[in-house]
């Protein structure tokens, strides 16, 4: 890949990146929505504003993308997209505060030690099979996400290279 001519990401890759970012918002907003109806905590909405406003974000960097051709706004698209909806959704809420407490709840821990490692203020147990399925689905649309945005970091910055061909922060404005 020749780094003085415009950076152009593998087609493939890009549409399986937005549709994980895509997805894991829509999921998620989803499932948000849900339990604030079902368990009657309206704070859980924040994530259907806050997520949505990420997601313009990310389409923002993209279309300053194609617009500038200026590798730097594909950078952000890809940092932002991938510590918000790969890490923060995908391992923090969906692997974390669902699967994970899934697997420890049926697995029989103590309702002493499930609340050590989920607080009754901020967590529920498992009581409602929709709330929970699409709390787990998130670990994998967010798992999803990250892959995409890994091959694509990689492709921006391809491991064979020697360390003088790595872009540096001079090239990423350009």
């Amino acid at each position: 890949m020749d780094h003085h001519q415009a950076f152009k990401p593998n087609l493939r890759l890009l549409t399986g990146s937005l549709a994980a970012t895509i997805g894991t918002y829509v999921l998620t907003a989803l499932h948000h929505a849900y339990g604030a109806l079902v368990y009657k905590t309206p704070w859980r909405m924040h994530i259907v504003y806050h997520g949505l406003i990420i997601l313009l974000i990310t389409g923002a960097f993209l279309l300053l993308y194609e617009w500038r051709k200026k590798k730097l706004f594909f950078v952000l698209y890809l940092a932002i997209a991938g510590l918000f909806f790969g890490a923060l959704i995908g391992l923090y809420e969906g692997l974390y505060n669902h699967l994970i407490k899934n697997i420890l709840f049926f697995a029989g821990l103590s309702p002493a030690s499930m609340r050590w490692f989920y607080p009754a203020s901020m967590y529920e147990l498992p009581d409602n099979w929709l709330f929970e399925i699409t709390g787990c689905l998130q670990a994998f649309t967010g798992a999803v996400q990250l892959y995409y945005t890994l091959k694509l970091f990689r492709e921006i910055n391809p491991p064979s290279l020697p360390a003088s061909s790595f872009p540096t922060a001079d090239r990423c404005l350009k």
